[in-house]
């Protein structure tokens, strides 16, 4: 049995983000067993991208690094459909992981005194 983490929020190329709990479900009926941290006994990392510090440390040990687009297509390939509305069922989003962050604000001009304005 395959030992996978998820990090960051679980947002497809397509905006949807599906919530954590569902896709740990997904991941279960495809015969993984979801671990809540990573270390070096995982064999999966899912992030919401390769170029985040976690990702960058799975590759350096050696793990395989997916995005949330690679595994949903990789669970489709054996059979499971995460987007299946009914995994979601019963299940309650966690803000602490199911929220996408907000976007940090663009700074547009400099005032007379040198300070950033939106």
């Amino acid at each position: 049995m395959s030992l996978i983490v998820f990090t960051g929020p679980a947002k497809l190329s397509t905006g949807q983000v599906i919530l954590r709990d569902a896709l740990k479900k997904a991941a279960e009926t495809a015969g993984f067993r979801v671990k809540a941290s990573w270390d070096a006994k995982c064999d999966f990392l899912v992030a919401s991208r390769h170029d985040t510090v976690k990702a960058r440390g799975a590759v350096g040990a050696g793990k395989t690094v997916l995005t949330y687009d690679q595994f949903v297509k990789h669970l489709a390939d054996l059979g499971v459909d995460a987007l299946d509305p009914q995994l979601a069922e019963g299940v309650k989003e966690d803000p602490h992981v199911d929220q996408m962050p907000a976007p940090k604000p663009v700074w547009q001009e400099v005032d007379y005194e040198g300070k950033y304005v939106l």
